[in-house]
């Protein structure tokens, strides 16, 4: 029986399984309907109402088009199968996504043989790598503009890891030798540092 994903503006909210498909299109798993609250019928009812009604179990009091169906809702509510999901996202990734997963899978099987304990690992941790390193400079000069937005998203991520290191820096002090003046001085070399990465990454 397959499991369906609630989807609501593009973030799962939910995972239903034991899914049951009435024959009027409702979904019901372990003997409750999924209702949608943003529909028309729901706002009109208010989640109260509606919460009442369905501990109740007074189905038939509940508006038509507040019962989910598969599929995209009226409020834009979407119901699918994990696996239709999963074709959806395939389907949807580029050849350039497509070939950085493959290179990301070799890298992950380079380092998995580096800490293998038999007596190939290091030699087959080099062969896979040197494959992946080649790969990826190809990779590199066949999509620059996805290389470019790689390159920036790390910069960023590095910058916000030195944002969130920066407000530590004001409060925390492991050792306890630090004043007050010191650990202004660590934030501020930390902020410095963040703003150089943000820098390199809006002028990539």
């Amino acid at each position: 029986m397959a499991n369906y994903f609630v989807i609501r503006d593009g973030e799962i909210k939910m995972t239903l399984a034991n899914v049951v498909i009435k024959s009027d299109g409702s979904i019901w798993t372990d003997g409750n309907p999924l209702l949608d609250s943003q529909s028309e019928g729901g706002k009109a009812l208010g989640r109260d109402e509606i919460s009442r009604l369905a501990k109740a179990h007074k189905w038939d009091e509940i508006p038509e088009d507040v019962y989910a169906r598969i599929g995209t809702n009226p409020s834009g509510l979407v119901v699918i199968s994990q696996t239709d999901y999963r074709d959806q996202v395939l389907a949807a990734r580029t050849p350039a996504q497509v070939e950085r997963d493959r290179i990301h899978t070799l890298y992950r099987k380079a380092n998995a043989r580096y800490n293998a304990s038999d007596d190939c690992n290091v030699m087959d941790y080099y062969k896979i790598k040197g494959q992946a390193d080649a790969a990826m400079k190809v990779w590199v000069e066949k999509y620059p503009e996805d290389a470019k937005e790689e390159k920036r998203a790390d910069l960023m991520a590095q910058a916000d890891e030195l944002r969130h290191l920066a407000q530590g820096a004001l409060l925390y002090d492991s050792d306890g030798w630090l004043n007050e003046a010191e650990r202004q001085k660590r934030h501020d070399e930390f902020i410095a540092k963040a703003v150089d990465l943000e820098s390199q990454a809006n002028n990539l």
